[in-house]
């Protein structure tokens, strides 16, 4: 799933800890900690992370947490609920489009309306890393039929299932190289992560494979 919010005031601290709480109960457990990227001189501005490994069929709650030099403030509680698992005798119709899994890339559903073919990109090797930061890679080889695509990283510590999205980075409209500057990594520790872009209509993305980089 994946979960967003709105940051309406810093407090004066450049990049805050945004954290995500959840859990099937209102005591949560689980969390995933996001650290927001200054844009600019706004006050505000808007996230999303996606959450994986969750069970099929389940009510889940959560909550956001912003901490700066003078606390924490909480968002409210709010809750959604995954899919069942479909069946496996049951039978899809319409026509194909196979979906990216795990460490690779792949293309979006085919039958989305509107859908067009498919852009395609390749995650680069990490560079500038340090013990708390790193600068992500990525190439934009083609947007296939394409008009624009809307770049973002995720990453997540290595053998998790947890990963964090960046901001949005960048609208492209052809193909190009870009990146996106890490920060508040945790020093000797191994994270994955790949470039992935959307598409002008609902529901198209397009990833890139994961790659590994161990901080200093």
């Amino acid at each position: 799933a994946t979960l967003g919010g709105r940051l309406t005031d810093r407090g004066g601290v450049v990049n805050p800890l945004v954290r995500v709480e959840w859990g099937t109960t209102t005591q949560y457990g689980d969390h995933q900690d996001y650290f927001y990227k200054t844009v600019k001189t706004s006050i505000w501005g808007d996230w999303e992370m996606t959450i994986e490994g969750l069970d099929p069929g389940t009510t889940y709650h959560f909550r956001t947490m912003v901490n700066n030099n003078a606390g924490s403030t909480y968002g409210g509680d709010l809750t959604f609920t995954t899919l069942d698992t479909p069946s496996e005798s049951t039978e899809t119709g319409g026509t194909g489009g196979s979906t990216g899994t795990g460490d690779t890339g792949g293309t979006t559903g085919g039958s989305i309306p509107g859908a067009t073919e498919q852009a395609y990109i390749t995650t680069q090797p990490v560079n500038n890393i340090s013990r708390t930061e790193a600068t992500l890679n990525g190439k934009i080889e083609s947007l296939g039929n394409w008009t624009l695509g809307m770049v973002y990283f995720d990453w997540k510590r290595a053998g998790t299932a947890c990963s964090a999205n960046s901001p949005f980075v960048a609208v492209v409209y052809q193909p190009q190289s870009t990146h996106f500057d890490l920060h508040y990594l945790s020093s000797e520790t191994t994270y994955q992560a790949r470039i992935k872009v959307a598409g002008p209509h609902s529901g198209e993305w397009a990833y890139g494979e994961y790659v590994t980089f161990t901080t200093l």
